[in-house]
């Protein structure tokens, strides 16, 4: 690159400081060989100083004096800033600072220095290509080049590191400082005595309320034996006990009595081993707390203790007293309880053993009464006819069958509900057992209404006990319509249940009776055992079985079985 200094135009493109700077340095040296008497020439041509200046980290850069214009910058500046040298050289400084104010201000500064003194140094902010901003130390220095044209020299130090080293460093300082106000401030203020003994006996330091415990001052109590200040049986306990601490060289704590002017107080002292930097022990810290109100409180609350204990003692003599009366009582009320229910039982025995006569007696009479007949015409002693006979035999099977089932639902009654419990599908159920009782329904002149959704959630149950319970709602409501009627099925989800309803349009349920009791029925002819039968079976599924119903208009049973998820699908 070529300059003319006097105007300060720039032609060229190069950053070689020996380009640049050539005529500066042949204009300063012969300006300092005429002022000096004898001088050491130094042989610096273009290649050395243009190694020497580009090879520093440092970034510097030749500005023209007046334009401000940027004639040279070395490769600490491209590293440090950004731009290469062909995108400066020939324009203004301006474009290293944040702003114009800062651009316009270091001007302001710098250059009244400089004529006085050819120098200035001072720390200013500056900007980088990509827009960030850093510290950095600034040197500047007027030259002269050819023809009288002056220019600054600027040598320009990042130190933003440093920077950030001296505010982690003041950061640092200040938290200590905070850290140890509030230590100081924690044993100046604490109720608890705090001193630190060398291990030789000697006090090194003692907080506030130590001293003022002890009335003592506390910057001269450094290098003064325990002994001088406590009588000599307490100083000996607690040298003894910080020698404990610093043989065995870990935190220990002792109980600890110091006289103090209204009496004895008692203490309990944590010793702490103190190290030097060179990881030597060399003093022991105790940090004591007066436990004395502590101990008084213990003794009154230990021999409160040994009053109740006294207490309890009889009271409990008095409670097993109370308590085998109480036993010797339940024992006789148990056993009346048991007389009870004995009677109850067979009172119970009683009512269904006759209930059971009368439901057995009315068949056997008539099986007597035929089988008599029969007799009579096997004799020959009565003339029958065919028809006659066969009539009789229908009426002997059936008579026979009633016996079979009145048993069989008696022992349904007797022996416990033994479930298998597995996922149902309700519409399955429904749909199998219609299948099976639509023909039979047809023909007595019942109309079957179903309404289900097309599909309902499993519920739990066993399909066996369920088909008995449905079976059987299904009979009594084919008992009712003798004349034929309508059987409405519904199926529903309420919450956690599924809801099964039976309704017929037959002659109701008259008031008064409980067709879920034993032996409890409306109809004629009826054992008053089936819908025992199919409550206790409910029940044993978790579920609920209720009626409504309306002399001559009908009966709705409503039948609610939990989803097979609200149960634990195992036998019961």
């Amino acid at each position: 690159m070529e300059c003319d200094f006097k105007s300060g135009q720039v032609f060229g493109s190069s950053n070689t400081i020996g380009d640049t700077l050539t005529d500066v340095f042949a204009t300063q040296k012969r300006r300092t060989a005429r002022e000096r008497v004898s001088t050491t020439k130094l042989p610096l041509d273009a290649a050395f100083v243009n190694a020497l200046y580009n090879g520093l980290t440092e970034a510097i850069l030749a500005v023209q004096f007046g334009t401000r214009r940027i004639v040279h910058w070395n490769k600490g500046a491209e590293a440090m800033f950004g731009y290469a040298a062909h995108e400066v050289l020939g324009k203004t400084t301006e474009i290293i600072y944040p702003d114009q104010h800062s651009f316009e201000r270091i001007s302001d500064l710098a250059t009244p220095i400089i004529r006085e003194k050819g120098a200035w140094q001072t720390e200013w902010e500056y900007r980088r290509r990509d827009g960030s901003h850093f510290p950095a130390d600034v040197v500047a220095t007027m030259i002269e080049g050819s023809e009288g044209t002056a220019f600054y020299v600027i040598v320009i130090r990042d130190i933003a590191a440093r920077k950030r080293a001296e505010a982690a460093l003041q950061e640092q300082s200040t938290l200590l400082l905070k850290i140890r106000q509030r230590l100081q401030a924690v044993l100046d203020n604490t109720t608890m005595l705090i001193y630190v003994a060398s291990s030789d006996g000697k006090f090194i330091l003692i907080n506030k309320r130590f001293a003022d415990l002890f009335r003592l001052n506390a910057p001269a109590i450094v290098g003064t034996p325990l002994d001088a200040v406590f009588d000599k049986k307490t100083a000996d306990i607690m040298i003894e006990n910080n020698g404990r601490v610093v043989k065995a060289q870990t935190t220990m704590e002792f109980e600890e009595v110091i006289p103090q002017t209204d009496g004895l107080h008692t203490y309990i002292s944590l010793k702490v081993p103190l190290y030097n930097e060179g990881g030597v022990l060399y003093a022991v810290c105790s940090i004591s707390t007066d436990i004395t109100e502590r101990k008084r409180d213990q003794e009154i609350i230990q021999k409160m203790n040994q009053e109740l204990e006294a207490r309890v003692v009889d009271r409990t003599a008095k409670l097993a007293v109370a308590n085998e009366q109480l036993r010797q009582e339940i024992v006789n009320r148990r056993q009346a309880e048991e007389n009870l229910l004995k009677s109850e039982r067979m009172a119970t025995i009683g009512v269904t053993t006759a209930k059971l006569v009368h439901e057995i007696a009315n068949p056997v009479q008539t099986m007597i009464a035929a089988v008599e007949l029969l007799e009579c015409c096997l004799t020959g002693n009565v003339g029958t006819s065919r028809e006659m006979l066969e009539s009789t035999v229908r009426a002997l099977k059936a008579e026979i069958r009633l016996l079979i089932n009145l048993l069989d639902e008696f022992k349904d009654i007797a022996r416990p509900k033994e479930l298998h419990l597995r996922p149902v599908d309700p519409i399955s159920l429904l749909s199998e057992l219609l299948v099976l009782e639509a023909p039979q329904y047809a023909t007595r002149g019942i109309r079957i209404e179903e309404n289900f959704p097309a599909e309902l959630p499993f519920i739990a149950g066993d399909p066996i006990k369920l088909r008995q319970v449905l079976l059987n709602l299904f009979k009594n409501a084919a008992e009712a319509m003798p004349q034929g009627g309508t059987l409405g099925l519904r199926a529903y989800v309420d919450e956690t249940e599924v809801v099964l309803e039976v309704t017929d349009t037959g002659v109701g349920i008259p008031d008064g009776i409980n067709v879920f009791e034993l032996f409890a029925t409306s109809k004629p002819i009826g054992s008053g055992l089936g819908l025992a039968i199919v409550r206790d079976i409910v029940s044993a599924h978790g579920g609920t079985i209720t009626y409504t119903s309306e002399l001559n208009q009908g009966t709705t049973f409503q039948l609610r079985l939990p989803l097979a998820s609200q149960l634990a699908l195992t036998p019961r």
